[in-house]
């Protein structure tokens, strides 16, 4: 049996959720892509060296310190994974809201929604806040939920190559992860 969504799935695919490892979403840009994969494929293979291996075993990469990269960092935590690495290329967390500047910058979704579940926050400035105020939640958020020792700024991953059981990852400072 294979693990293709049906062509009628308006989420991502199920594998995703059950392997707990979000890194292969940046291979695919869209659910027609995923599903252009033959069925006995590296999708496959990845699912099955990931679910088989006790948590000990495990190692994660996440690609990016804003909103998802920290949420995954927290969310990896909580599960009892303690070996994962957040690369940013910037030299703050925030994503989006470190990279841009521009006046005016502010949120298109109400503050009280644009906020982590757990960690809600009632003293947003205004209802659709400004960026550098939702940088600093973002920050918050990491140090409260202790993500920040495990970020690595001011790099990036550059590649990404799968040999059968594992990711290797060679960062920008030319390190493989």
């Amino acid at each position: 049996m294979g693990i293709s969504p049906s062509k009628f799935s308006l989420g991502p695919p199920r594998c995703w959720k059950t392997t707990k490892s979000y890194v292969w979403r940046a291979l695919f840009r869209s659910r027609a892509a995923w599903r252009a994969w033959p069925s006995t494929s590296l999708r496959e293979t990845m699912v099955e060296a990931v679910q088989n291996k006790p948590k000990s075993e495990m190692k994660f990469l996440v690609i990016g310190a804003g909103m998802a990269g920290i949420l995954m960092g927290i969310r990896l935590k909580q599960a009892g994974y303690s070996d994962y690495l957040v690369v940013e290329m910037g030299d703050k967390v925030g994503g989006t809201w470190r990279a841009n500047h521009y006046p005016g910058l502010h949120c298109d979704v109400p503050s009280h929604h644009y906020c982590y579940s757990f960690e809600p926050y009632a003293e947003w400035s205004e209802v659709f806040s400004c960026g550098p105020e939702i940088r600093d939640y973002l920050e918050h958020s990491a140090v409260k939920y202790g993500v920040m020792p495990n970020i690595r700024f001011n790099t990036a991953a550059r590649t990404a190559t799968w040999d059968g059981a594992r990711w290797t990852v060679e960062l920008s400072t030319g390190e493989t992860v």
